[in-house]
C-alpha cells in the first residue's frame, strides 16, 4: 500500500530539503563518488571536483550524473553539499590549525581525496597533535588503502600517513595500519633492502604499544586489549623486532600445551618458533599438530607451522597436503597459508600444477573447488605470474564450477599487477629517504 516515493515526500516535508531528488541518485546510479579536494592550509576557498570512484583504473564510466553529496566537513563551509561535477566553495578561516576533513567521522558516503601535498601534511600535523578522531583516523587510512588501488593516489601517499600515526591506541585504527602495512609490504617482499627499511619503520610505528602491552593476558582485559596485543605484537615479530623475536622464542621453548600461552599472543609464539626456531623447534610444533584433537587449536598451530621460511620444512608440509595427517576439510587452510607465505609461494604453486589431478578428484563436487584458482588471485601481482596462471587455467575454463573463479582471479591479478607497475619504484625511493 506504499512505496519508497512515499518515504522520500515524508522526509522531504518534513526536512524542508528535496530528499526524493537527493536519494535517487544515490538509489539508481551505480558505485560512489570520489570527491578529489585542492585546498591549500589557510585559503579561504578550495576546488571540489567529483567523479565515480573506480577500483580498477583500466576501466571505463559515465560520470554525466552527479550525486549530491553531502560534505560532513570539519571546518564551516559555504556549501554543505556537492550537488554539481566542479564547485568552488569557501571555507570560514576557523582555527587555521584544525585539519580540514571531509566525510567528518563518516557522516557522507564518499571519497575524499586531498590533492595537495601540503594539505595532506597538515592532516598528519594534526594526527600528531591528536586533533583528530579515532574514526576520522581509520577513514583516513581506509580511503587512502582504496585510494591507491584504484590508481587515484600512489602508496607513497598512504606511507605519508602512516608516519602520523606512532604511538597509535585504537585497536580498530591498527587493523587499517596492519592492511596499510601488508599492501607496502608485498611491493617490496622481493627486495631485501627496502624490506629492511620497511621493518625499521613498523618497528617504530608498533614496538613500544606491543612492548606496553606485554605477551600475558590478564584477567581485565577488554576484547579490544586482547585483540591489540596480538595484532601488534604479530606486527613486531613480523618486522623482525628483535626484542620480541627472542621473547617468542624463548616462550615457544618453555611450553608443552596451548595453554601453557595467552591465547592472544599464543599464535605469534607458534610463529617464532616455525619461522625463527631450530629444526626441534619445528618438529615439536609438528607432533603438537599431530596429536592434539581440538580443531580450534590444531588451526592455530596449522597458521604457524606454514609460515616457515627455510625450503626443507615448507617442503615437508607440502608433502603432508595429500596425506591422512591434515584432514580434507583442513588442507585448504593449509595451502592459503602456504601460497601466501611468500617463501613458499613458488613451491605452493608448482604443487598445485603438479597435483591438479588429485585436486580436482578430491574437491571437485565441493563448492571450495573454485578456491584454488581464487587463493591464487589473491596473492599474484606479476606480470610473469598472470602469464603462468593464465598459461596453467586457461584451458580449465570449461569446467563449469570454476571458470568464474579463474576468470576473477585474472582480472584480480591483472588490477595487482598495474597497481605494482605505479608504485614499485617511489615506495623503494620513498622508504630509502627514510
Amino acid at each position: 500500500n506504499t512505496e519508497a516515493s512515499d518515504l522520500w515526500e515524508a522526509l522531504s516535508a518534513s526536512s524542508q530539503q528535496d530528499i526524493n531528488s537527493f536519494m535517487q541518485k544515490w538509489l539508481n546510479k551505480p558505485g560512489y563518488p570520489l570527491v578529489s579536494v585542492d585546498w591549500q592550509p589557510g585559503a579561504s576557498e578550495l576546488k571540489l571536483e567529483q567523479k565515480r570512484f573506480l577500483s580498477d583504473p583500466a576501466a571505463k564510466s559515465d560520470d554525466s550524473e552527479p550525486w549530491q553529496v553531502p560534505l560532513a566537513a570539519t571546518k564551516p563551509m559555504g556549501e554543505t553539499a556537492l550537488t554539481k561535477p566542479k564547485a568552488t566553495i569557501s571555507v570560514e578561516p576557523e582555527n587555521d590549525e584544525l585539519p580540514l576533513l571531509l566525510n567528518h567521522d563518516g557522516h557522507s558516503y564518499f571519497l575524499p581525496h586531498y590533492q595537495q601535498a601540503s594539505h595532506l601534511q597538515h592532516i598528519v600535523n594534526g594526527i600528531k597533535r591528536h586533533e583528530v578522531d579515532a574514526l576520522d583516523r581509520l577513514l583516513l587510512l581506509d580511503n587512502y588503502i582504496m585510494l591507491q588501488r584504484g590508481g587515484v593516489s600512489s602508496t607513497t601517499e598512504l606511507l605519508d600517513l602512516l608516519s602520523a600515526y606512532e604511538g597509535e591506541s585504537s585497536e580498530t585504527v591498527w587493523g587499517l595500519l596492519a592492511l596499510s602495512i601488508a599492501e607496502t609490504r608485498r611491493l617490496v617482499e622481493t627486495a631485501p633492502e627496502s624490506e629492511k627499511q620497511l621493518d625499521a619503520l613498523v618497528e617504530r610505528l608498533v614496538l613500544s604499544i606491543a612492548e606496553g602491552l606485554g605477551w600475558d593476558d590478564k584477567a581485565g582485559d577488554s576484547a579490544q586489549t586482547l585483540r591489540l596485543r596480538g595484532l601488534t605484537i604479530s606486527l613486531a615479530a613480523g618486522a623482525k623486532a628483535k626484542s620480541v623475536i627472542d621473547e617468542g622464542l624463548r616462550r615457544f621453548k618453555d611450553f608443552t600445551k596451548p595453554s601453557d600461552l595467552s591465547a592472544s599472543t599464543r599464535t605469534i609464539v607458534y610463529f617464532c618458533g616455525a619461522r625463527y626456531g631450530s629444526q626441534a623447534d619445528f618438529d615439536k610444533l609438528l607432533k603438537l599438530y599431530e596429536t592434539i584433537n581440538s580443531a580450534d587449536e590444531k588451526d592455530e598451530i596449522a597458521s604457524g607451522l606454514t609460515s616457515v621460511k627455510a625450503p626443507e620444512r615448507y617442503e615437508k608440509l607440502l608433502g603432508l597436503l595429500k596425506t591422512d595427517t591434515i584432514r580434507r576439510q583442513d588442507m585448504m587452510h593449509w595451502y592459503a597459508w602456504l601460497l601466501r607465505n611468500r617463501h613458499a609461494r613458488a613451491s605452493a604453486w608448482q604443487w598445485l600444477q603438479t597435483n591438479w589431478d588429485w585436486v580436482q578428484e578430491e574437491f571437485s563436487s565441493d563448492k571450495s573447488f573454485g578456491y584454488f584458482a581464487r587463493f591464487c588471485g589473491g596473492v599474484f601481482s606479476t606480470d610473469a605470474e598472470l602469464k603462468e596462471f593464465t598459461a596453467f587455467f586457461e584451458a580449465k575454463k570449461s569446467i563449469v564450477a570454476i571458470a568464474r573463479n579463474i576468470t576473477l582471479a585474472e582480472q584480480e591479478i591483472a588490477s595487482r599487477a598495474a597497481w605494482r607497475a605505479r608504485n614499485e619504484a617511489a615506495v623503494k625511493t620513498w622508504l630509502a629517504k627514510q
